[in-house]
């Protein structure tokens, strides 16, 4: 009971907490003293404006709220019965089965990494640029992420990919954010209510080859993190990302950030530093330095977006626990400066239970004592895309 006291005592000790409880008790203290000294008269008059004033507020965060769900659905089509009458089943369809529960889904399997050597050939003056349709209807186009947050910045593009022997070699060029946003992010928004990028560019049964892709994409980077106690990082979605909204995802779910976007990369820009990074600034494991060890476990094309590449990895942390990190992240828990695509929460996930139409049920590690231990999530579909690379590699269950 003690501990449970202090617990409760804690959660008021936080400053976000007792800024909104003293919020609402100037509130209350303001209205008991209004109707007491007010005549009758001039507080009917205050009770109406009062009263509509809240219906406003009310209204205008319902339509925000249906306006942020529907964002997403309205841009990239999910509904997999609909996408299966587009795409081949045979070439795309792919199964994740977890305690005799399953889960379908889309999904090219470009790669799967047998202990290749991996070389990049990059040229940073390659620019891309959208075809002429979509130039012409760019500014329509961004209208579809009107409940997102973004900036343009410089992204790194795969051209294409070639097998040789033991070794594959990855083109790369850039592209910019903006250029990501009108193709592979708004695939399903209709365009003057007539076409739409999916139904102009992405068509056939099958997707574009790389090379010849009218699609920005840029790479994305995704990696299911393990502690060295089996425990897995699961972050959730902000309700402003461009994708995803508050939606759980890998540990890591980033697109490919570089230094210097007009300095070739190399292989280590690719499949190294940008896990150590995105570690220690989206998951603040540089509180404790990680000891690392990063598999890269191939790489696919994103049905949903139109075949934009994604980079799979499973990385452990052999330096850090599930308590440990509980402990790391109570302290540097906040909200960032506005960035691309920020996660609000990270949930240490212990087991998956189930699975059924993206949807997860897990047991988490709680943050506090009142937590909820066993909980209901919807993943997007990369994370099933990371982890079916993971459950068919040499690496599950190891």
């Amino acid at each position: 009971m003690k501990t449970l006291y202090r617990k409760i005592i804690g959660l008021f000790k936080k400053k976000s907490i007792t800024k909104y409880i003293l919020i609402y008790i100037l509130i209350i203290a303001a209205l008991v003293i209004i109707f007491i000294h007010m005549p009758s008269f001039g507080l009917n008059h205050l009770l109406s404006s009062f009263t509509g004033a809240l219906m406003a507020i009310f209204t205008s965060s319902i339509y925000k709220f249906i306006d942020i769900y529907r964002e997403d659905y309205k841009k990239i089509n999910k509904n997999l019965d609909a996408l299966i009458t587009r795409y081949s089943k045979d070439e795309y369809l792919k199964t994740l089965e977890i305690n005799n529960s399953k889960c379908e889904f889309l999904y090219d399997e470009c790669l799967v990494n047998n202990e290749y050597e991996l070389k990049v050939e990059d040229d940073p003056q390659k620019m891309f640029e959208v075809d002429v349709i979509v130039k012409n209807y760019y500014l329509d186009i961004l209208k579809a992420h009107t409940s997102s947050y973004f900036r343009n910045e410089p992204t790194v593009r795969l051209d294409d990919y070639k097998i040789n022997g033991n070794t594959v070699y990855f083109y790369t060029s850039r592209s910019n954010y903006l250029n990501h946003m009108v193709t592979n992010r708004a695939m399903d928004y209709p365009i003057r209510n007539t076409a739409s990028i999916r139904a102009l560019y992405e068509y056939k049964s099958k997707l574009t080859p790389l090379h010849q892709t009218k699609m920005s994409n840029h790479i994305g980077i995704n990696a299911l993190v393990f502690l060295n106690d089996g425990t897995f990082l699961m972050p959730l979605r902000s309700s402003n990302a461009t994708i995803s909204k508050r939606l759980v995802t890998s540990g890591i779910a980033t697109r490919l950030i570089t230094d210097d976007y007009d300095e070739k990369i190399n292989e280590k820009d690719i499949f190294e530093t940008p896990i150590i990074n995105a570690l220690n600034n989206k998951l603040f494991f540089n509180k404790i330095k990680p000891d690392t060890t990063i598999h890269f476990l191939g790489f696919g094309r994103d049905i949903y977006e139109g075949g934009k590449p994604q980079f799979y990895f499973v990385v452990y942390i052999n330096n850090c626990n599930s308590k440990e990190y509980l402990e790391i992240y109570k302290k540097v828990k906040k909200r960032h400066a506005e960035t691309i695509d920020l996660d609000r929460h990270i949930f240490l996930c212990k087991r998956i239970k189930s699975i059924e139409n993206f949807k997860l049920r897990m047991e988490v590690m709680p943050y506090h004592i009142l937590g909820h231990r066993h909980i209901r999530v919807t993943a997007e579909h990369s994370f099933f895309c990371n982890y079916y690379m993971y459950k068919n590699s040499n690496f599950y269950n190891s």
